[in-house]
Order: structure tokens, then sequence, then C-alpha cells
């Protein structure tokens, strides 16, 4: 359940990005999404285990 949490935030991130919702640039953009993988991969590890 948690893949879904991360799969919906980064693909909500990059769909109002590209539609110009947020007003980001590239690097702030990759570097939210890193955040969500830096931060959450190791819960979804853990949760698959």
């Amino acid at each position: 359940m948690v893949i879904k949490f991360y799969t919906e935030g980064i693909a909500g991130i990059i769909i109002e990005w590209l539609r110009g919702e947020i007003k980001y640039d590239k690097a702030t953009t990759v570097q939210y999404i890193s955040s969500l993988f830096k931060n959450g991969l190791p819960a979804i590890i853990m949760d698959a285990e």
C-alpha cells in the first residue's frame, strides 16, 4: 500500500508541473521527487519484508 501512495505522489507532482499548475523550476521538481525516493524507499523496502 505504501508504494501506491508514493506512486500517486510522484505522478501528481509531475502532472501538475507539466500542466503548469505549479511554477517550480526543473531543479526544484527533481529535488522534490528525489526527496520522496530518499525518504520513502527505505519505508517501502521495510514494508515489503
